[in-house]
């Protein structure tokens, strides 16, 4: 829970926490509300980083 809804504060830092204790392995598809938050290019960009494994 956070007072405000940018990137950073929401689903980047959750991102950070749940990649921390699960390793992507396999592909994952990866569901959002298509928030603005989610289509950001700071968002978008650590998914790319996962070499085609998060669609």
């Amino acid at each position: 829970m956070n007072d405000n809804l940018t990137t950073e504060d929401t689903i980047i830092s959750v991102w950070h926490m749940v990649v921390k204790s699960n390793v992507i392995t396999e592909e994952l598809i990866f569901h959002s509300d298509r928030g603005s938050q989610y289509a950001s290019y700071t968002f978008t960009d650590i998914i790319k980083n996962y070499d085609g494994l998060v669609k």
